[in-house]
């Protein structure tokens, strides 16, 4: 029996019906791989309740009560998961009235990181090392946590089409400035 490494498993096997049925309540095993299954793979947008909301590799935007209505659990079951996700430190959870945006810690280990830098998700915090690095990325989040404590933060300025685009990290550095 192999003990150690790791497997890709890909998204389609969703869609397979004696697989994975669709009408049955999911254990948390299936819950946590649902959760892998549904990140993204890549930098993107996703529309949630016709806000566009900007993710990186390893994140979901969704919301208790979807993942209660999909995983047929109770929505109260769905939030002692997920932040026992957060205790075990396996996911970062950051929720506003619309939505839940999760980041997985250690997602590109889980999937294989398609870069020679990791997305690092080491204190929890998670950080994609795309373009600048750790240190960087800290300076940034300190200086937002300043100008959040001092009241000198702005939002990003809106788009000229009118949609208010907020990102799921944003939401993250702002409740971290909160703790």
């Amino acid at each position: 029996m192999v003990t150690g490494g790791w497997i890709q498993l890909h998204r389609k096997i969703q869609h397979h019906e004696w697989l994975w049925p669709q009408n049955r309540q999911y254990t948390e095993l299936e819950a946590w791989i649902d959760l892998l299954l549904k990140a993204n793979h890549a930098f993107g947008r996703v529309n949630f309740g016709g806000e566009k909301i900007e993710i990186e590799r390893g994140e979901l935007i969704t919301s208790e009560v979807k993942l209660a209505e999909r995983w047929k659990w109770s929505r109260g079951k769905v939030r002692r998961f997920l932040n026992e996700l957060v205790v075990e430190k396996m996911c970062v959870k950051n929720g506003t009235s619309r939505y839940t945006a999760l980041r997985l810690i250690n997602y590109g280990l889980y999937q294989g990181d398609r870069t020679s830098r990791n997305t690092g998700y080491i204190t929890g915090h998670g950080t994609s090392d795309r373009t600048q690095t750790k240190k960087e990325k800290e300076l940034i989040r300190n200086k937002n946590r300043e100008k959040l404590r001092d009241g000198t933060y702005r939002q990003p300025a809106e788009p000229a089409e009118g949609n208010y685009r907020k990102t799921a990290i944003a939401s993250i550095v702002r409740s971290a400035g909160e703790e």
